[in-house]
């Protein structure tokens, strides 16, 4: 099992991706989605201190101030979202590997691409991930999430 320090770096960098078959483990099928996603591989941190796989098989996602959001919360404003699966896996190890679980490997997600339209995005940007930490201030109650942006 991976050690998870306490504190969180506050963004990572990514690139996003295509959907590709020969790169996601056997134990899932996508059919032919292929072209109407794209693939947001999730840093390992981030998906532990977020919570992704443990208690709840989604997370919600949206598209807001030119990013997205990815928490596994409904959003408190009135915006459109969808809800993602994670899907496991490791950049060490062979991508049709089937020996993934939620303790040792990182989280991709697969997003919808008209949600990507709304903010610009698309594969091949690069994209930095933040870390946002949960605030229960009253009237700034924010749960922790992740924002993800594209790179200057």
């Amino acid at each position: 099992m991976k050690t998870l320090l306490e504190t969180v770096d506050s963004s990572k960098d990514s690139t996003i991706r295509k959907l590709q078959a020969d790169e996601i483990s056997s134990i899932y099928d996508f059919e032919d989605i292929y072209d109407d996603v794209r693939r947001f591989d999730f840093p390992y941190d981030y998906s532990q201190r977020l919570g992704v796989g443990h208690d709840q098989p989604y997370v919600y996602c949206w598209a807001e101030d030119n990013g997205l959001t990815f928490s596994l919360f409904e959003p408190v404003s009135e915006v459109l979202y969808v809800t993602l699966k994670p899907y496991l896996w490791n950049s060490g190890k062979w991508p049709k590997t089937t020996d993934l679980n939620q303790h040792d490997d990182s989280n991709f997600f697969v997003v919808p691409n008209y949600i990507l339209e709304e903010v610009k995005m698309d594969w091949g940007d690069s994209i930095r991930y933040e870390w946002v930490e949960q605030c229960f201030v009253e009237g700034l109650e924010q749960e922790r999430q992740v924002r993800c942006v594209k790179s200057e």
